[in-house]
């Protein structure tokens, strides 16, 4: 029985039709606060990867993060394997998509959380549109080169959906005016714009437009 009080992307995930007990990898975990909110919703099976940490990491006995990569697993298969906001971080997309397709049982899932270059922000705020955030991201991804992507690496895109927020606008608005993303408070900006930037990012998404979006792949054999 999942917990009453379930992160949204728990509620996501109901989508991939994982259960409880559903094998679950979430690459580029960091320390694994995403994994330990999912532990405390029900689920029991929970493994991450992360290079970037200092080292194993295992909680309760039953979350167990490696410090290691997505190409370091060859011995077992998970149901739903994702990325948030770590796949626009890797060098070699389409292999990390291939070694995803390895990974997964037939009609298992991949969730990829990115942001997309083909909305509004970039073409409003091209240059200063917070997340080229450059150096770091070393690919900035659009439905379309995700579509490309997913058939080289024979998965069907399931549904996609667009879950941008006001940070689009909070985080271009302040690069615009020379403030850098360290110094970004929300005391940079009154009430009543945080609220406007929060209703145009809805708005944006439920016309396919924000500048994030959460695809669901799915390995059909």
């Amino acid at each position: 029985m999942l917990g009453k009080n379930k992160p949204n992307y728990i509620t996501w995930a109901k989508k991939t039709q994982i259960n409880p007990s559903s094998r679950i990898l979430d690459v580029g975990c960091g320390i694994g606060n995403r994994l330990r909110e999912m532990l405390d919703a029900g689920f029991t099976n929970l493994t991450g990867v992360d290079p970037n940490i200092k080292q194993d990491i295992v909680y309760e006995n039953k979350v167990k993060i490696y410090k290691s990569e997505i190409f370091d697993i060859n011995d077992k298969l998970f149901d739903l394997i994702m990325l948030h906001h770590s796949f626009e971080h890797m060098s070699n997309p389409e292999q990390v998509l291939n070694k995803i397709y390895d990974l997964l049982p037939p009609n298992g899932h991949a969730l990829i959380r990115i942001p997309v270059a083909s909305s509004y922000a970039w073409r409003h705020y091209n240059i200063n549109w917070v997340q080229l955030d450059a150096p770091r991201h070393l690919f900035l991804h659009t439905v379309k080169s995700i579509e490309l992507l997913a058939k080289k690496a024979k998965f069907t895109i399931k549904d996609i959906i667009w879950d941008s927020s006001e940070f689009q606008f909070t985080g271009s608005e302040s690069y615009t005016k020379g403030v850098p993303l360290n110094k970004l408070k929300k005391s940079n900006f009154s009430q009543n714009e945080i609220h406007r930037y929060r209703e145009k990012a809805q708005e944006l998404n439920l016309k396919h437009d924000g500048d994030q979006a959460c695809f669901y792949l799915q390995k059909i054999i």
